[in-house]
This record gives structure tokens, C-alpha cells and sequence, in this order.
């Protein structure tokens, strides 16, 4: 049943995270451990557009369109969820982290 008073609620949530703050944090710490595993995995499967390297260390998320609401990689840091950052995931191409400062550097010369 919600909260009626909003004032109330946010009292209560104060004093119930005060009182489960160590679990609370173990909780998130989790979360991000599980979503960056998750994103590990995911890579694994992809490769540069542009080049073909594969090593999921190199390999970035780069939206073309402009369309972009977070990088993915806040994404992770913030927690959202797999259905958000597939959605996000999308409107990218994947390029290995030379190809994309390449192209990153190119848009920064054609507008001097």
C-alpha cells in the first residue's frame, strides 16, 4: 500500500536505509559485479565493425545518430537494467577503441 504523506515515506525510508545501510550497499556492489559480468559475457559474442578485433577489452559502443541517452557504461555503473541497456545497446554500432577515437577525432577536425 503507497505512502499517502510524502513526507512520511521519505522519513520512513530514511530511517529504514539507516537502519539497513551495510546490506543495502552489499546489495549494489552485487548488482554492478552481476551487470558488468553480464556485459563481459555479451561482448563476447561481438566484434569491430570497422576492423573485426574481437578482445572484449577493446571493444566500445558508439552511437551514430546522436540519439543517445547514457553511455552504456554509466548504464552499468548506475545499475539500470539488462532490458534498458539492450535497448541502449541498439542505437549503437560496436567498434574496438582505436576505430572509435578515429572517428570521434575526425568529427573534432571537420569542425575546425
Amino acid at each position: 500500500m503507497p505512502f499517502k504523506d510524502k513526507k512520511y515515506q521519505l522519513k520512513y525510508r530514511r530511517e529504514w536505509y539507516a537502519k539497513n545501510k551495510e546490506s543495502e550497499k552489499a546489495h549494489v556492489r552485487r548488482r554492478k559485479l552481476e551487470l558488468r559480468e553480464w556485459l563481459k559475457n555479451y561482448k563476447k559474442g561481438l566484434s569491430c565493425s570497422k576492423c573485426g578485433e574481437n578482445h572484449i577489452a577493446t571493444l566500445e559502443f558508439h552511437h551514430e545518430k546522436g540519439n543517445k541517452e547514457k553511455s552504456v557504461a554509466n548504464m552499468i555503473h548506475d545499475g539500470h537494467s539488462v532490458k534498458m541497456i539492450l535497448n541502449e545497446i541498439e542505437k549503437c554500432v560496436v567498434l574496438c577503441s582505436n576505430c572509435h577515437r578515429k572517428i570521434h577525432y575526425a568529427k573534432k577536425i571537420e569542425k575546425l
